[in-house]
């Protein structure tokens, strides 16, 4: 019975919303179906850390409400999630900033290379992942 309940319960938490057509999801999103969610950590309680692969790279995706603002140069980036997104680009890593909604999670952070603006893969998924 436990192993049925732990089945439905990772079921609810992974899969989308049938009017989607992404793959695993988190809270406030879903990723592109050929992605692969391979963790999720919640280290305190308000804000989770995904770790993802996607065609054949590894990101980290942080959800919450105070994503690392880091350095390196910054520049808008028009997502399907938010069409000012942001782009901070720093010794071939890429961070993109995502606002999600008013209350939490307030922002998704995907994390992952990047190095220039066209061979970007941080940027690249951001612009395949769905709101949930």
């Amino acid at each position: 019975m436990m192993r049925l309940l732990a089945l439905l319960f990772a079921t609810t938490l992974m899969s989308c919303s049938p009017e989607t057509d992404g793959g695993a999801c988190g809270e406030s999103f879903c990723l592109p179906s050929d992605a692969r969610l391979l963790s999720k950590r919640t280290p305190v309680h308000d804000f989770n850390l995904y770790d993802v692969e996607w065609n054949g790279v590894r990101f980290v995706i942080y959800e919450g409400n105070a994503p690392d603002e880091g350095e390196g140069a910054e520049s808008i980036l028009s997502l399907p999630l938010d069409p000012e997104a942001k782009l901070r680009r720093d010794n071939e890593r890429g961070s993109v900033v995502a606002r999600m909604r008013p209350d939490w999670p307030n922002y998704l952070q995907i994390n992952g290379p990047c190095a220039a603006g066209d061979q970007c893969e941080a940027a690249a998924l951001a612009k395949g992942i769905i709101r949930r």
